[in-house]
């Protein structure tokens, strides 16, 4: 999807430019969000994120360009006047006032029930007789993402909201803003670098590299197949076919058999996959939800592998109910014949393929 192609609306984001010293942390930038809409933004440390939620604040001002809130310029105005709540990622708070003296000058004006839900999910009623200042950094964080979500105000900005939170707590908290945002259809702009949290949350991905907007649509628009390499990268390591140019993912590989020659019924298999490679298998380790394996392709003219690689690739297996027992034992057969010989290298022949469609085409 194209970066202008999204409705003008709530928010609108005109050729914004942003310097730090010499380094532009928005470069150009044009964005418009739609009344309701949640948008997550999406990239590495860097990439200017924040800078972009902070100049929606309004505590950045954009050095070219303009900044509208509902079809007005809001580039001049303050950042208590822009009907915006806040959650910063190191969690600020008022620190004269209690977690409950926080939360209740936030909510003014807002449904009980919706503030009994966030301070549930959040688990915050037992703290809130307590200062800020004898909070962990956690339980500040969630002190500052309650602020925001019992808020009346129409536009919600959430920068790494969750990043101090232990897993349990963050995917509750991240049912939470979904829940809140759907039952009062606020406007909400999420930062994360988090490609999870992007996928749950978001009803469109705004992808960001270097100051600029790399990529943006539906979560699956860009990344099922991701739209360009950068998109890749952010679903973790991938690696480069050369003689397609084909990007194929981790966990789109399918491991076809390991550690025994092909018969005739595998061999036809094997023929009528897109891409099929023959390899030894470098390293297989198990990381808990998955395995993780590093194989060297070689080249076998027998049953038609046309990409020579000269590197080894990954391959994820999912660890679970969908893998075969067969294949399962083994993968922690490699695995332990790996671990008795001290190895990285367990020198199992394995034979995988993958979808031209679930890699990125190269410009």
């Amino acid at each position: 999807m194209d970066e202008k192609a999204v409705c003008l609306g709530c928010i609108e984001l005109k050729n914004i430019t942003k310097r730090f010293s010499n380094r532009k942390a928005i470069d150009s930038l044009h964005l418009s969000i739609n009344e309701s809409a949640f948008i997550v933004l999406l990239g590495a440390s860097g990439c200017g994120k924040s800078t972009l939620l902070r100049l929606i604040a309004g505590l950045e001002s954009p050095d070219i360009g303009e900044v509208l809130l509902q079809g007005q310029v809001a580039t001049r105005v303050q950042p208590h006047k822009r009907n915006c709540s806040l959650s910063f990622q190191n969690g600020v708070c008022y620190d004269h006032w209690t977690v409950r003296k926080n939360i209740e000058e936030a909510a003014k004006g807002t449904d009980v029930k919706v503030v009994s839900d966030v301070l549930d999910t959040l688990g915050l009623n037992d703290c809130m007789h307590q200062y800020p200042a004898e909070l962990s950094g956690g339980e500040k964080q969630r002190v500052s993402l309650a602020r925001t979500l019992v808020s009346p105000k129409g536009i919600y900005l959430l920068d790494e909201p969750l990043a101090q939170l232990n897993p349990k707590m963050r995917y509750h908290a991240r049912k939470l803003i979904r829940r809140v945002h759907d039952q009062n259809a606020k406007t909400t702009v999420f930062v994360t670098h988090d490609l999870a949290e992007a996928l749950f949350l978001a009803d469109i991905v705004v992808v960001m590299d270097q100051g600029k907007i790399v990529s943006q649509g539906s979560p699956r628009e860009c990344f099922d197949p991701p739209q360009n390499e950068h998109c890749a990268s952010l679903l973790g390591s991938y690696d480069l076919l050369p003689s397609n140019q084909v990007l194929p993912l981790p966990h789109h590989w399918k491991i076809l058999a390991i550690g025994h020659e092909t018969t005739k019924p595998m061999q036809e298999t094997l023929q009528s996959d897109g891409i099929v490679l023959q390899g030894t298998i470098e390293n297989c380790r198990w990381l808990g939800t998955y395995w993780e394996l590093r194989v060297r392709p070689v080249l076998n003219p027998d049953v038609g592998a046309n990409h020579q690689i000269d590197r080894t690739i990954s391959v994820h297996v999912p660890d679970g109910p969908s893998v075969s027992r067969e294949l399962a034992k083994q993968l922690r057969a490699v695995e332990a014949k790996r671990l008795e010989t001290e190895s990285n290298s367990s020198r199992e022949m394995v034979w995988i393929s993958a979808m031209v469609r679930s890699g990125v085409e190269r410009p």
